[in-house]
């Protein structure tokens, strides 16, 4: 009797040893987990390494990566995540995009990686290059306005892209687009007040606006003025506000900085030809 008791006893022990020797189950991080390592004074290296050494739940929506911006995460905290849950998850499937459109495989861990310059959308995972319209149009309306206020009136100058509707269309309210710029590469060793290249380096280059539907085309307002004076470019009622961060030289991440609304947008490029010349990356808000 007290040798099967100190079988047991024996048996005991073992386990208990066995028990104590597993590791740990390993800490599963999200994004709450991010910010309280970054408000603790972590450098963006030590925050990296944990999230490559650990399992991940994170929520990467665009919502949650624009808040995780206004909490101060460095961009490259927040890329890491996003090669973590690409891990995770593993490649997504290559969908194939809208006639007339050129997709890129963008998995999350490629997303930043240079790639032919222009500006895309990231829709499912996929980036859906943009690409260019010009105007084959220019229309001035106002004149009998202005003729019977003795020019007090305002005359707009409005430039037309052809269909009532964009290629490029997304069903998200807060699109994300990467812009590839090699010019801002280019540029970042030199003076910005001695380059005179027309190539755009920021997306500061560029103006977010909403176009108007009108008669089976679309129209942008590229100038207005009475007789006291006339303003050249993107009238600034119909400008949309952006937000934009340099991920890596010469890749930026560009979102509006509010939702859209149903809609025909455009991110337009003035050059020194003027609005007869300018370029017009439209896409649709459904």
């Amino acid at each position: 009797m007290i040798g099967e008791f100190m079988k047991k006893l024996v048996l005991g022990f073992a386990i208990a040893a066995l028990s104590m020797a597993s590791p740990a189950a390993s800490e599963t991080l999200n994004n709450r987990s991010i910010v309280e390592l970054h408000a603790s004074g972590l450098d963006d290296e030590t925050i990296i390494a944990k999230i490559e050494s650990s399992d991940a739940n994170f929520d990467l929506s665009t919502s949650a990566l624009v808040a995780l911006k206004k909490q101060g995460v460095p961009s490259r905290v927040i890329t890491a995540m996003l090669q973590a849950q690409n891990r995770t998850r593993g490649p997504g499937p290559i969908t194939t995009p809208p006639s007339g459109v050129r997709s890129s495989s963008a998995s999350a861990d490629t997303l930043a990686v240079s790639r032919p310059a222009g500006i895309y959308l990231l829709s499912n995972g996929q980036l859906q290059r943009i690409d260019f319209n010009v105007s084959g149009q220019t229309k001035t309306g106002g004149f009998l306005g202005s003729a019977l206020s003795y020019g007090i009136a305002k005359i707009s100058v409005k430039v037309v892209l052809q269909g009532e509707s964009a290629r490029v269309r997304t069903h998200d309210e807060t699109p994300t687009f990467y812009f590839y710029l090699p010019a801002a590469v280019a540029r970042s060793g030199s003076s910005s007040f001695t380059e005179s290249s027309s190539e755009p380096s920021s997306p500061n280059d560029f103006s977010l606006i909403r176009l108007e539907r009108k008669g089976g085309s679309r129209e942008a307002r590229i100038g207005r003025g009475n007789i006291t004076g006339f303003q050249s470019g993107v009238v600034s009622k119909d400008r949309v506000n952006i937000i934009f961060d340099e991920v890596r030289p010469g890749v930026f991440v560009v979102r509006p900085e509010s939702p859209l609304a149903m809609g025909e947008y455009s991110f337009v490029m003035i050059g020194a030809g003027g609005a007869s010349v300018a370029k017009f990356f439209d896409f649709s808000v459904q």
